[in-house]
């Protein structure tokens, strides 16, 4: 079955996003995604306190609709995902967080409908390594991706 246009609240297609995005992230960790110890969903997490590494952090972000005619728009849900290591290693570190990462991103990528939930997935960045700011030992890389669908409005 191929997409269609939604007619639905926008809160129950984000909700449903969302839970999708999470579940197959979720089910990688017992393969593809193996080394991830965590992931987390939201800016309310106290990232100075989580001693599961290496995580996944997903993160969402605003977006702004594209209003097409007949009453139609748009929509980019966007989310960023932050792969955090702690190592005390800086090359290894940093090599482990930008290999998590990409796996990330070639999950997201093998999947273009999210299971027939969105119209298109949209990869829109990739940010290698960086060491964190209060922890040398932390490093972390991120990929970002927008999840569009066309909802009539």
């Amino acid at each position: 079955m191929g997409y269609s246009i939604d007619a639905r609240n926008l809160a129950v297609i984000r909700k449903e996003i969302k839970e999708t995005l999470l579940t197959s992230l979720q089910e990688a960790r017992s393969g593809y995604l193996s080394d991830l110890v965590s992931i987390v969903y939201g800016d309310r997490t106290d990232i100075g306190n989580i001693e599961d590494m290496p995580l996944l952090w997903v993160l969402p972000s605003p977006h702004q609709p594209d209003l097409k005619g007949g009453h139609m728009a748009i929509h980019d849900f966007t989310f960023t995902f932050v792969v955090m290591v702690y190592d005390t290693e800086p090359a290894i570190g940093k090599d482990r967080a930008e290999d998590l990462t990409a796996q990330v991103y070639d999950l997201i990528s093998s999947n273009r409908t999210l299971n027939g939930k969105v119209f298109d997935v949209r990869p829109l960045h990739y940010d290698p390594s960086y060491e964190a700011m209060a922890n040398s030992n932390v490093y972390w890389a991120s990929c970002e991706f927008a999840f569009r669908i066309q909802r009539k409005e």
